[in-house]
């Protein structure tokens, strides 16, 4: 589709880890629910609601044998993707397909 961007990266995690690292890259690449303080005037609280935090990417993780993940990630924004590929390959993962716009 023209409308994503898009990564797939590869890496080798240790032995009996691949679904820890499958849910841990997959939640930190989807919405999460933080908490959005708001203050008056004299600095009182009066809001501190849960707000959806989203960093623009999603993921998905496959498991091979193992432990060999191939991480897929797309989004809409350029800028988000290029800087979480650059983090994954500063990790040790190799990118093995991109296509941006």
């Amino acid at each position: 589709m023209k409308d994503f961007n898009e990564v797939i990266l590869t890496i080798q995690v240790g032995n009996g880890l691949g679904q820890a690292y499958k849910k841990a890259i997959e939640t930190e690449n989807s919405t999460q629910w933080k908490k959005n303080p708001i203050y008056n005037s004299k600095k009182e609280l009066i809001s501190n609601e849960l707000k959806p935090v989203w960093n623009g990417n999603y993921a998905h993780v496959e498991v091979g044998q193992d432990d060999f993940l191939t991480i897929s990630i797309i989004s809409h924004t350029l800028p988000n993707l290029l800087e979480t590929t650059s983090w994954y390959e500063r990790m040790g993962a190799k990118v093995v397909y991109k296509k941006t716009y």
